[in-house]
């Protein structure tokens, strides 16, 4: 697809660099997803994300800035009496994003709901009219949606809630209940731990104890995680994804109608061999999909949340800079949705949602790339800092005049002291310390109200 370039003008060259900064910094405003991404994805690559300053579309930013590209599924966790759609769903709905939702039956007081009482809720009833109501919005939300009724029913955190037998029947209830009020976009997905597919038949917690039947799952889900030995537990090693999977897809080929999920994954770091064994995980597990006998999983989505119970774990993605280049390679596979970089700047996908513009600001010369000398990448995950802001705003408007050099007293071992005071000169800026203003402070990063000043004083 060919795309226009925009007019060289001060002020289209000005707001191109606005929509970089907010995006590089993680601030939420985001551009509609590239149409034109190279080839077709087999397995949808996705993400839970967690929310930075209680907000978890800043949360899905992040993720995003830092992998190159726009998730294809975000996975959402609700509770009973959650506010759906809020503006957090609409955005992810209205950007193309599949959610898959788990919703959890516990009030909004932390009151929990029997799986008992969900399964013989009647019509009329309250409990009935609240599993309307989920079908009902969700229904309306009149795109694909993955429905999850409580995810790991299992494990120990839900015993209060019942047994295998009042989730089945409550699952169930639910499932009937979406089909009957016309929720047809609607997929179910069935989510368990890894353990409970290799567990024996003798454990409680073995999967099919809690399986409600082909007829009411449309997908088979797994939380599968790489512990090591960052919990208490002596039974713990490191794993192969494989290996924590396999028991999974074993249980899938019993359920050959079904698809397969990853609905959480992630790996510690391992003590001794920091980043490099977590990215070898990840490389291995890229791999994995593509191999024969494992065409049954279609999804699978990172867990980038802190667990503050176990704050040994390292699940974030950017636990290392290792781990986080592979599993950026990863998200750029068309295999996964992605696309090669770009011929420009090797950290910059096709298919990123700012490729266009990052492109663009190069051509213009207004950006030359963050390693020099070499320049073969943007860094586009990374804050701006006052110092490159400079250099942005000097190259996009001209200015040219430095007054004599030498106008900030800390700027002297900056790479970007003549577009600082270039920039000075202009009355772009005055300084960082008023009243006194003998400072630029040119590595620190740029907030939204400096930003907000530069631009004032350039186009005002």
């Amino acid at each position: 697809m060919n795309r226009a370039r925009p007019q060289s003008t001060g002020r289209t060259i000005i707001s191109t660099i606005v929509v970089l900064l907010v995006a590089v910094s993680s601030l939420g405003l985001w551009a509609p997803p590239s149409s034109d991404a190279a080839g077709e994805a087999s397995v949808l690559f996705g993400a839970t994300p967690e929310a930075i300053g209680g907000f978890r579309q800043a949360g899905v930013a992040s993720i995003e800035s830092q992998l190159g590209r726009q998730l294809d599924l975000v996975r959402v966790f609700e509770t009973w009496e959650s506010n759906f759609p809020s503006s957090f769903h609409t955005q992810m709905i209205d950007e193309g994003r599949l959610m898959a939702v788990s919703v959890r039956p516990k009030r909004n007081d932390g009151s929990k709901i029997p799986w008992s009482a969900i399964g013989s809720a009647l019509p009329g009833s309250q409990l009935h009219a609240e599993m309307e109501a989920w079908a009902d919005r969700l229904r309306d939300a009149a795109v694909p949606v993955w429905f999850t009724f409580h995810h790991e029913p299992e494990a120990s955190g839900s015993t209060a809630y019942g047994d295998a037998a009042d989730f089945v029947a409550a699952w169930r209830k639910f499932v009937d209940i979406f089909r009957d009020r016309g929720a047809t976009n609607v997929r179910f997905a069935w989510i368990m731990t890894h353990w409970s597919f290799e567990t024996s038949a003798s454990d409680s917690r073995y999967a099919d104890h809690w399986y409600p039947g082909d007829g009411y799952v449309d997908l088979i889900g797994s939380d599968a995680y790489n512990w090591d030995k960052c919990r208490s537990s002596s039974t713990d090693y490191w794993r192969t994804l494989e290996d924590t999977i396999e028991p999974q897809r074993q249980f899938g080929l019993k359920h050959p109608n079904q698809d397969l999920l990853l609905a959480e994954v992630a790996s510690t770091e391992l003590p001794g061999s920091w980043g490099d064994a977590k990215a070898t995980w990840i490389e291995e597990g890229a791999d994995l999909f593509k191999q024969p006998g494992w065409e049954q999983f279609v999804a699978v989505s990172f867990f980038n949340v802190s667990d503050p119970s176990y704050p040994n774990c390292h699940w974030k993605i950017d636990s290392s800079q290792e781990a986080l280049e592979a599993l950026r390679n990863m998200a750029a596979e068309p295999f996964y949705g992605g696309s090669p970089a770009s011929a420009r700047f090797t950290d910059v996908p096709a298919a990123h949602i700012y490729h266009d513009q990052i492109d663009w600001l190069a051509e213009q010369e207004i950006t030359l790339g963050c390693n020099p000398p070499v320049n073969d990448r943007f860094c586009p995950g990374d804050v701006v800092t006052r110092g490159q802001m400079a250099a942005f705003l000097v190259r996009a408007l001209g200015y040219s005049d430095d007054g004599g050099g030498d106008l900030f007293r800390d700027d002297d071992d900056s790479v970007f002291e003549l577009s600082i005071d270039r920039l000075r000169v202009a009355g772009v800026t005055s300084g960082c310390n008023p009243p006194v203003n003998d400072r630029f402070c040119p590595g620190n990063p740029v907030t939204r109200g400096q930003m907000a000043a530069f631009l004032y004083r350039a186009l005002g």
